[in-house]
């Protein structure tokens, strides 16, 4: 299977793994693990990505990472990676390579997939057979999650992830407290089991990226600009095999030249010409490569600015009522690793209606707004239905995407709870009905 070029794209998830080389062992003590996460804090600070989970154990090293800067992740674990092979092999008086030459790295949608995949890091441990619970192992984020200030863990605090650890607590947005947000975290973690982590294994297994249908349609568009790129530049460096010939018949020529200078003076203009003539075809077949390279990537670039000017056509309203989204929703206790259910939550004439709930006789939610401070606001809405049972809503607009809970209360059977993200703005609506496009 051909490797996936190392793409730099923002607003999505890195999942790193590495290994040690032929199986050894990357950490030997306490000291070890402090040393490369003392380098990994240095890094994350110069290169300014972003480090929302991570877990270590002795044999290999996991990071959840959302790229800034334009800084590759080939850059970052090149250089975190040598940094360490250096301090570990001076301790250790050894030599030669420490990581597998080439560490794994997996693209996936950040909307629908950050909360479970910072699960899945930070489980680990425990399905490792490391620890019997996650919360045992002191070289991973979870108890800085979990705990906060209270039992703060010293190796997540050197490498300051708050901001991300609050990007992840915020999306329990029905939690109003910093520690009623933790404490559902915690809940979440072990509503986990062993097949969770079997689960997205299977989920990763071999791919490239991990996400929704569009999501991967733009990976790959993202992949093949990549790769014109780097044909250009490859094409550009690389010695065309004509310059070759033509300085393979130059030395033949200046050999001729000396031998029949004075003998044979029409012999030598021909050669001249024939010399002449190859390095002239040489630079128009290179010319000609980087003519059609320059003309792909025009048409490639077009394309995507068309798709572009589409996307921002559909975001550019900041008005919430008549603006809808198809959505992804899952039930939040949910052990298994699904991609979801697709539905459509739009908003028209003051209420909030959910396509599957309408179909189920809850059509439009009276919702009121409660404004943020940042930018961002917050609505809610509540209705029983003539069976009794109470759905409640809840939902975080940030004035281009929306992400929320479903809370549903029968009368009798278990209560359910589902989370929902927005995948893409489809319409405004205004007086009519919704079209997905």
């Amino acid at each position: 299977m051909p490797r996936e070029p190392r793409i730099y794209v923002e607003n999505v998830l890195y999942l790193v793994t590495a290994k040690g080389d032929e199986d050894r062992d990357l950490f030997g003590d306490s000291q070890d693990y402090s040393a490369y996460l003392k380098t990994l804090s240095e890094y994350k600070r110069e290169y300014g990505f972003k480090l929302f989970a991570f877990t270590l154990l002795a044999k290999s090293i996991y990071l959840l990472i959302e790229l800034k800067n334009n800084v590759t992740i080939s850059q970052i674990m090149h250089d975190l990676n040598s940094r360490y092979t250096k301090a570990y092999n001076s301790r250790y008086g050894k030599k030669g390579h420490l990581f597998q030459s080439r560490f794994k790295s997996v693209l996936i949608e950040k909307e629908e997939y950050l909360l479970r995949m910072s699960r899945y890091v930070h489980l680990l441990a425990k399905d490792a057979g490391v620890v019997d619970e996650p919360f045992q192992h002191q070289y991973s984020s979870l108890s800085s999650y979990v705990y906060g200030g209270a039992q703060p863990n010293p190796v997540s605090e050197m490498l300051g992830m708050n901001d991300e650890i609050k990007e992840i607590l915020d999306l329990f947005i029905e939690k109003e407290t910093d520690n009623d947000k933790r404490q559902s975290y915690e809940a979440y973690v072990h509503s986990a089991d062993h097949e969770e982590a079997q689960l997205v294994r299977k989920l990763l297994h071999r791919k490239a990226f991990v996400g929704s249908k569009n999501f991967s349609a733009k990976m790959e568009r993202e992949i093949q600009h990549h790769i014109i790129e780097e044909e250009e530049s490859r094409i550009v460096r690389k010695t065309n095999p004509a310059f070759a010939v033509a300085g393979g018949l130059v030395i033949i020529f200046f050999g001729v030249v000396a031998f029949n200078f004075y003998n044979n003076q029409s012999t030598l203009q021909e050669a001249l010409n024939d010399t002449a003539g190859s390095f002239e075809a040489a630079r128009e077949d290179l010319s000609t490569h980087v003519f059609n390279l320059k003309m792909a990537r025009e048409d490639l670039t077009k394309r995507l600015d068309s798709l572009q000017d589409e996307l921002a056509k559909l975001e550019d309203t900041d008005e919430l009522n008549g603006a809808a989204w198809e959505i992804r929703i899952t039930p939040l206790k949910d052990t298994k690793i699904q991609s979801g259910t697709t539905d459509v939550i739009y908003f028209k004439d003051n209420q909030v209606t959910i396509k599957s709930l309408d179909e189920r006789g809850f059509p439009g939610f009276d919702y009121t707004m409660v404004p943020k401070g940042d930018g961002r606001m917050v609505w809610k809405a509540a209705k029983t239905g003539s069976d009794g049972t109470n759905i409640q809503m809840e939902g975080l607009w940030t004035g281009k995407k929306v992400k929320g809970i479903v809370r549903e209360r029968p009368v009798q059977g278990e209560n359910r709870d589902f989370i929902f993200v927005s995948l893409r703005r489809i319409a405004n609506i205004g007086g009519a009905d919704y079209v997905l496009q």
